[in-house]
């Protein structure tokens, strides 16, 4: 017995054998049947429901391989500076900055999300001086689009320990004000530091945002999604697991450990009562980059940490982004598995955003694979074509 058929649908089943059907039939929770109209009589019982979609099209679930769904849930409940805010000017930041402190007590963290310095009519980023003149008596926190930058006013600077003689904190960037070498604040490569400096939103407010992005990615079909964030640890498990249980977010998570937490991986304190197809384990996520200049962590630290992942039988995923950064990658697959050798280790890389053809065919030769941001074009695609040099661009 089927407990639901869909019936007179355009199905586009993804199975490059049977492209295409018009009908699906359900039981229980999973799909069970696919075909033509003219199988409906000998599917459908008494019991069975059958929904006319009337030619509409019908696909499988979107898994969205990469996401930070704290992050998106958190984006939806602070200040939204994004272009398409109408954010426009580092004085818009200022009047949105301003606007929302008259909102919230002093000394109340104040977030925002968003902005893009190309977007911006003065093409930078917004400095501390600028946050000051919006907010004297609120730390503020700005991130960048892309995550890997922020801004703090001389406020936050002082809360998270920045002072003016700071040095750098292992594959991070202060900027200076190459005039008095005072911290601009802003920040490169500094998320994890600032992750455990500031304190993070309270609960009703992230639920909220979770509510809102849960209701956002089923509106989008997304049914399944992989959290890649590289602060994920045990407490953030216990936290999916907790909205699992309360049925407050209801696509399907696939988690993957920061490399932090693989380091102190200990399979039982992950042990959950709710079920693997709602909630799992992923791979392990490596952040690598060049944001001082070399390469962090270093060529053999990258090779120690993927043996290490592979050996415990996870995937290394590696946000990489520059073409130097990505061969380091590449080298550290092709090392792991020489020592740990497995027919299918799917390792990942996450951006690979400049890769000539001959890092491709090497990452394919060793069973590798890209996750990439195809909406990155359409966000960022004028940078891209005024930034990244003419012969980089083709890849």
């Amino acid at each position: 017995m089927y407990d639901i058929i869909f019936n007179n649908a355009n199905v586009i089943t993804m199975d490059p054998s049977v492209p295409s059907a018009r009908l699906v039939a359900v039981k229980g929770e999973r799909i069970a049947a696919v075909a033509d109209e003219d199988a409906l009589e000998d599917l459908k019982t008494k019991g069975s429901r059958v929904l006319d979609c009337s030619g509409a099209t019908m696909l499988p679930g979107f898994i969205d391989a990469h996401c930070h769904i704290s992050a998106y849930a958190e984006s939806l409940v602070t200040l939204n500076l994004s272009p398409r805010a109408g954010v426009r000017s580092i004085s818009d930041i200022r009047n949105k900055i301003r606007e929302h402190c008259v909102q919230v007590p002093a000394g109340a963290w104040v977030r925002g999300k968003g902005y893009n310095e190309f977007y911006i009519a003065e093409k930078r980023h917004p400095n501390r001086w600028d946050l000051d003149a919006a907010a004297l008596k609120n730390p503020v926190k700005l991130t960048h689009r892309s995550g890997h930058a922020h801004v703090l006013n001389t406020l936050a600077l002082e809360y998270v320990g920045i002072k003016d003689e700071a040095g750098d904190p292992p594959g991070g960037l202060i900027e200076r004000d190459p005039e008095n070498g005072l911290p601009t604040g802003i920040l490169y490569g500094m998320s994890r530091y600032l992750a455990g400096k500031i304190p993070g939103f309270e609960n009703e407010e992230t639920e909220h945002g979770l509510e809102l992005a849960d209701t956002k990615l089923l509106s989008y079909g997304i049914t399944s999604v992989q959290d890649a964030s590289f602060s994920n640890n045990l407490k953030q498990w216990k936290r999916f697991e907790s909205w699992k249980e309360r049925n407050i977010f209801h696509p399907r998570v696939t988690m993957l450990l920061g490399a932090e937490a693989f380091a102190d991986f200990d399979s039982q304190s992950y042990a959950s009562s709710v079920a693997e197809t709602e909630l799992r384990l992923g791979g392990v996520k490596i952040i690598a980059g060049r944001e001082t200049g070399s390469l962090h962590p270093s060529q053999t630290e990258l090779n120690g940490m993927i043996a290490s992942i592979l050996a415990a039988g996870f995937q290394a995923a590696i946000h990489a982004v520059e073409e130097p950064v990505i061969e380091a990658a590449i080298k550290g697959f092709e090392y792991g598995l020489r020592l740990h050798s497995r027919a299918d280790s799917r390792n990942r890389l996450e951006h690979c955003s400049v890769c000539s053809p001959c890092l491709l065919q090497k990452l394919a030769s060793l069973g590798g694979m890209v996750v990439t941001q195809p909406a990155f074009l359409f966000y960022e695609g004028e940078r891209y074509l005024e930034t990244v040099p003419a012969d980089q661009l083709k890849y």
